[in-house]
């Protein structure tokens, strides 16, 4: 197993964050649990390649790739002779791996897009027929619907638990998120992750979604740590 690439330019983990940022702006967070690095490890390298101009940080704290890492990736690709060999030496890494994880849930949320536009043809019912599948109108629709669980609107807090682990999975596919350390509980974690300098209040957050069936937290033997996810019956 490979350590940890360093700081350079021909680096897989480069080329990789690139592609990520290419497709779409991503906070830290979400590329660090994606590409399963630690958090700091990520940003200290998205740092990097800030300095040297082929990324940017918008004020939401949300990472986009520059016109210079444009150029920098298309000149990349297209000056690669070999495929079959760049493949073989990315295959060595877990973040090019996790990628292509990332590509097949893009095509799997491709494929449901079709299938309901193919329905809405069929359909006399508006609200399907114009119903855009974006990330946007998609966490818009969850979040009426986690409101109407809750009888309320969301705190400041609670909106920042449920839309990090909405993100979490849409990104990466998976459902459960949990600590990246064995030492660190849900809510010292999520607050480090969510730069939310009271661990009470996540705290309280927690018990509160929790207590209205909006998140389900469970415990994981086998790697001895919480873990936490949207509940089921939301995802309909």
């Amino acid at each position: 197993m490979p350590g940890r690439p360093k700081f350079t330019f021909r680096s897989p983990l480069t080329y990789i964050l690139l592609i990520l940022l290419r497709s779409r702006p991503l906070p830290t967070h979400v590329i660090a649990y994606t590409l399963q690095e630690r958090g700091n490890y990520i940003a200290s390298y998205l740092s990097y390649l800030k300095k040297r101009g082929l990324v940017w940080q918008d004020n939401y704290s949300y990472w986009h790739i520059s016109d210079l890492g444009l150029q920098l990736l298309f000149l990349y690709e297209n000056t690669i002779s070999n495929i079959k060999e760049l493949e073989e030496t990315l295959e060595k890494y877990r973040t090019f791996i996790t990628a292509k994880i990332i590509k097949k849930n893009a095509r799997i949320m491709q494929e449901k897009f079709r299938k309901m536009q193919e329905k809405a043809k069929f359909s006399n019912t508006s609200n399907i027929t114009n119903y855009g599948f974006t990330e946007r109108a998609s966490f818009e629709r969850f979040l009426k619907k986690v409101e109407a669980r809750m009888g309320r609107d969301l705190s400041e807090t609670e909106y920042a638990i449920i839309k990090y682990l909405w993100e979490y999975s849409l990104i990466t596919g998976r459902k459960y998120w949990w600590p990246p350390s064995r030492h660190l509980d849900l809510a010292t974690a999520l607050a480090e992750e969510l730069r939310i300098s009271s661990i009470s209040s996540i705290s309280e957050a927690l018990r509160l979604l929790e207590s209205k069936g909006v998140i389900y937290i469970t415990y994981d033997r086998r790697k001895g740590i919480p873990k936490i996810r949207i509940d089921r019956s939301l995802e309909s």
